[in-house]
């Protein structure tokens, strides 16, 4: 069955997107860690801490999806996709908050690139193309490939107006991480409502089978989790750059140097 579901995808290959994917989160991970205010061991020390993280995660992810852990199924009692998806977010939020390093990492990292990566969304158009060849419910290929077209295209003016130091970048950036963490919230719950299960209410006539079978999982396991953790540093360093430049922030300052 999961050899069926990788032939209807025809020449889309989510694995080598996927793939992709984690090398451009590695290479962001290396100008943050070639740029922040560490000393040069610990930059290298973090840069290939991360790097090795993202790599193994990546591997997890490709090792379990060709297992078919993930694959949905209706005597199920809880749905196993959702856990790949919060462990990942939940454990990198909390290490962004908490860790000093890491932190410098995304202080480092210009807008204009933690913005301009997730271009890849506009992979969302796959969705849309097996809806049409009625590979995928409406009910979800439709919401979650719009919405993550629109989050991919977005993604490039917004880049521009963050690289260039526009004034309004900081507002725009804000409502470009929201939408896109919106985007997502609705693609997870929405494959979460049409694959089968006990808590499948969509799309009764035409389960969601292919997005929890190798390798489009490799969307759901990966992709995902990674874009919500984009996010989560886009949020991060805005707050951090409305800290620094606050008032009380910038009376410390003063302060310390007179």
């Amino acid at each position: 069955m999961l050899e069926m579901f990788r032939t209807s995808l025809g020449p889309v290959d989510p694995v080598v997107t996927t793939f992709a994917i984690a090398v451009s989160a590695i290479m962001l991970v290396w100008v943050g860690a070639s740029r922040a205010n560490l000393e040069p061991s610990a930059r290298r020390q973090l840069g290939i801490l991360i790097s090795l993280v993202i790599a193994a995660w990546y591997g997890m992810a490709v090792a379990m999806g060709r297992m078919g852990i993930f694959f949905a199924a209706p005597d199920l009692a809880l749905p196993r996709i959702p856990f790949p998806i919060v462990l990942p977010v939940a454990a990198a939020i909390w290490i962004m908050m908490r860790s000093a390093s890491v932190q410098a990492l995304i202080d480092a990292v210009p807008f204009g690139w933690l913005t301009i990566i997730q271009v890849y969304r506009t992979l969302g158009v796959t969705f849309i193309g097996l809806w049409a060849v009625d590979r995928l419910p409406g009910e979800f290929a439709l919401a979650a490939g719009w919405g993550d077209i629109i989050v991919g295209v977005v993604a490039i003016p917004v880049a521009l107006m963050a690289a260039t130091g526009h004034h309004a970048s900081p507002i725009t950036l804000r409502a470009w991480n929201l939408f896109g963490v919106a985007d997502l919230i609705v693609a997870v719950a929405m494959g979460f409502l049409t694959s089968p299960g006990p808590y499948q209410l969509l799309a009764l006539d035409r389960p969601n089978l292919l997005i929890s079978a190798y390798p489009l999982v490799m969307v759901p396991i990966f992709a995902v989790p990674l874009s919500f953790i984009l996010h989560a540093a886009g949020f991060i360093k805005l707050r951090r750059m409305a800290a620094a430049n606050s008032p009380n922030a910038q009376q410390s300052v003063i302060g310390a140097a007179t």
